[in-house]
């Protein structure tokens, strides 16, 4: 049988990756080109999930 999940250890690696990506996001800045690249990345997704094999 599982161990029961401690939802507040969950909690806290939660905000530990958080303030990990935010600080990332603090010293390198996105540029424009980053966000063209993530627009490429969500059409590309969009369009995979929409041409798949429905289940």
């Amino acid at each position: 049988m599982d161990k029961p999940v401690d939802n507040s250890t969950v909690e806290i690696e939660r905000r530990r990756i958080g303030k990990q990506i935010a600080d990332s996001y603090q010293n390198n800045p996105q540029t424009p080109s980053d966000d063209q690249l993530a627009i490429e990345n969500a059409f590309a997704l969009t369009e995979s999930y929409s041409t798949a094999p429905h289940r």
